[in-house]
């Protein structure tokens, strides 16, 4: 009788992980294009998620109660007003800051970026720099109009 050999655990186990990497390495070199192109795919759904979830927020955000129906000044004035006494009985005159190179050379402007608000109160005379997107204050002074020239000149706040 001739003895057979027998198999060890340990090498059935080894023989098993060796079949399933082989066939795990195998399914990914014949279907390495579909899994791209489901990552793709994923990808994409992500992307438009992340747009339409923005769109939605800005579509509340005018359809808000608070903005609805106000001018930009309005919306810039409450704003402002929330965080510091404002000139009352005036309205302002709102500027938006585009090219903040431009101004930085002037003591007020010094701090400023692209987008910031002035508002601007004649008759008080005091200019206020406000940036929305922290939601602060940058600057207030006083100013005074040169009525030769009609050039309103910054003077620093005391």
């Amino acid at each position: 009788m001739a003895k057979t050999k027998k198999e060890t655990p340990n090498k059935v186990v080894s023989k098993t992980k060796r079949n399933t990497k082989q066939k795990t390495t195998a399914f990914l070199k014949r279907n390495w294009w579909k899994i791209l192109i489901i990552l793709i795919i994923l990808a994409g759904l992500g992307l438009f998620t992340r747009e339409y979830l923005n769109t939605k927020q800005q579509l509340k955000d005018l359809k808000s109660p608070s903005t609805s129906g106000k001018s930009d000044l309005e919306v810039v004035t409450e704003q402002v007003s929330k965080i510091a006494e404002l000139p009352q009985g005036e309205s302002p005159t709102l500027a938006t800051v585009n090219d903040a190179t431009k101004l930085n050379t002037k003591i007020f402007f010094k701090n400023t970026q692209n987008g910031d608000r002035v508002l601007i109160y004649a008759k008080a005379k005091r200019a206020v720099l406000y940036r929305p997107s922290t939601n602060k204050i940058i600057e207030i002074t006083s100013v005074n109009f040169d009525t030769a020239t009609k050039q309103p000149e910054a003077v620093p706040a005391q």
